[in-house]
């Protein structure tokens, strides 16, 4: 998703479209996170996993709406549709680990630890660690 994410910025970066209102959702969606509009990004990110429910960047973003503003336990179900619908994205499993960590479900963030290392052994160990820090 960081490429998808990458990608969007690119495109956005280099269009003659400039300072006109957003055609795509995933545009939307890069410029909300850009700005840190938690909120926006939010009701963004709701509208489009009903238009988009099969849309695994859509629910990434959503995720990372939900964690910002304090609601690990939402930030869960949206990371783990995102892992659901795309299961090698890294950087989703391991924000879906700390979402668990953060609403108190230890064991369930170890199983994202372990999932994640399929994906990214390092990362891994990061959220390991700091799952298990004392």
């Amino acid at each position: 998703f960081l490429f998808a994410l990458e990608t969007i910025e690119h495109k956005l970066k280099n269009s003659d479209k400039k300072n006109t209102s957003p055609d795509d959702w995933g545009d939307q969606g890069v410029r909300l996170h850009k700005t840190r509009d938690w909120q926006g990004l939010s009701a963004h990110c709701q509208g489009w996993t009903k238009a988009e429910p099969s849309n695994p960047l859509a629910w990434f973003l959503l995720g990372i709406a939900f964690e910002k503003m304090g609601r690990p336990r939402e930030a869960v179900v949206a990371y783990h549709e995102s892992v659901r619908l795309k299961p090698d994205n890294h950087v989703a499993w391991y924000n879906l680990g700390v979402a668990y960590f953060q609403s108190g479900n230890r064991s369930a963030a170890l199983e994202a630890v372990k999932e994640l290392r399929r994906y990214d052994p390092k990362k891994a160990d990061r959220l390991f660690n700091l799952i298990m820090k004392p």
